[in-house]
């Protein structure tokens, strides 16, 4: 099957700073998102999956979230990092292994949406679900350094506005 049909997976990075008021330091949120390669920022259609850990709940406890969405940025996001690809036979297996809810650790006082990512992402590539786009793979700490730095420098940019499609880059994995 060509790359054209696969589905792109990306590491979202969100602004929770934003949410709890101007002026605070940068509090980013991790998410995966899930979507095809073809993107129409114009469309409303949810064509995107988003998966991540939330504590937004009334108990204050972390939990799993699946939720469709547009493939444009939201006023807290500011953009995602290309991983690798899934075959579309592979979405029904993939979605599985997201939403299993040992993947929550709620008893463990240390443990956040980074985490639920940083095990999301080492399962679906020991499960070869998720074909990386670095030649090297991924190191999870390079990974979360990368996203960091990322981040930062959209901020500084001012790129993190609008509701167009969201500034993309491509994981260059760990290097030399």
């Amino acid at each position: 099957m060509g790359g054209a049909d696969k589905f792109r997976l990306y590491l979202a990075v969100y602004d929770n700073s934003k949410a709890a008021g101007p002026g605070l330091p940068l509090q980013l949120h991790w998410a995966l998102l899930l979507g095809p390669k073809h993107e129409d920022a114009s469309s409303l259609q949810k064509t995107h999956a988003r998966y991540h850990a939330t504590n937004r709940t009334r108990t204050g406890r972390w939990e799993f979230e699946r939720r469709a969405v547009e493939c444009v940025r939201t006023p807290s996001m500011l953009g995602r990092i290309l991983l690798g690809k899934i075959e579309p036979a592979d979405l029904d297996a993939v979605e599985r292994v997201l939403a299993d809810p040992r993947r929550v650790k709620v008893e463990d006082a240390r443990w956040d949406c980074w985490k639920w990512v940083e095990d999301a992402l080492v399962d679906l590539l020991q499960k070869g679900l998720l074909r990386m786009q670095a030649r090297d793979g991924v190191n999870m700490r390079h990974l979360l350094a990368y996203g960091q730095r990322f981040s930062t420098e959209v901020v500084e940019r001012g790129l993190d506005t609008g509701y167009g499609m969201p500034v993309t880059v491509v994981y260059p994995g760990p290097g030399p």
